[in-house]
């Protein structure tokens, strides 16, 4: 009886530990699972934290370089801009200058007779009248001065000094203040014994036109033009183009 009551608690026991394993190592497994799905989670977090901060730092690169493209635009803007407005004032004042050229000898007086000094002749128009000024014979016909050449006669500029028996056709008043001053393709004239005088013009007195075979000549950026010895500056007076004297 005392054997089969031993046998009995050993069983007894033995069944005890063996539970108490069993339990232990099923409890502890729960457990692993469980800091293994917390670890998942906090991975997951960090892994998640980590995208949003490098997605910020990607959106405030490109900002920078959005802004320093459209700083680039703006400079390029301004560039262009300033090309257009340099090559705007370029065309304007070839412009300018193409109508003070073209307008020069069309303003003249229609119906005047005018020849273009350097123009060489054969002989002299009839009715012609023989001067003598500056120290040298010259010939006037309507306007227009001769002088002699090694086969004929070529136009001149007018002598200052003649004395002509009158106004060409086809004169011009010109406003001078000192006396009375008369305006033909670039000679000025004023009244004096025996007819009318050839003058050199004050400065500052205004043309409407100039005759063919002025120069131009551009100073310090503005433009004169050259008839004789004489320097005029294209103008704008009332809204009209006009030639003032500067310098003889």
């Amino acid at each position: 009886m005392n054997r089969a009551l031993v046998t009995c608690m050993v069983l007894m026991v033995t069944f005890l530990l063996t539970a108490s394993t069993t339990w232990g190592e099923h409890v502890h497994g729960r457990g692993s699972i469980r800091h293994s799905r917390d670890y998942q989670r906090y991975e997951y977090h960090i892994e998640y934290r980590d995208l949003d901060a490098i997605r910020l730092q990607e959106t405030a690169i490109a900002a920078e370089e959005e802004a320093r493209r459209e700083e680039q635009r703006r400079i390029r803007r301004d560039e262009i801009q300033d090309e257009g407005r340099a090559a705007e004032q370029d065309y304007l004042d070839s412009q300018r200058a193409i109508r003070a050229s073209s307008r020069a000898a069309i303003r003249a007086p229609r119906g005047a007779f005018y020849r273009r000094p350097g123009i060489s002749t054969s002989s002299l128009p009839e009715d012609h009248e023989t001067l003598f000024a500056e120290g040298g014979e010259y010939w006037y016909y309507r306007g227009i001065f001769y002088c002699r050449a090694p086969q004929g006669f070529y136009v001149v500029t007018a002598p200052v000094g003649a004395v002509v028996s009158e106004l060409p056709e086809g004169h011009v008043p010109i406003a001078s203040g000192e006396k009375d001053l008369f305006y033909y393709f670039g000679t000025f004239l004023t009244s004096a014994e025996g007819g009318y005088a050839i003058v050199g013009p004050p400065e500052g007195i205004f043309v409407p036109y100039l005759p063919d075979g002025y120069t131009s000549l551009d100073v310090d950026g503005s433009r004169y033009y050259v008839f004789g010895d004489v320097r005029y500056q294209p103008v704008y007076r009332q809204g009209m183009l006009v030639y003032t004297v500067v310098r003889r």
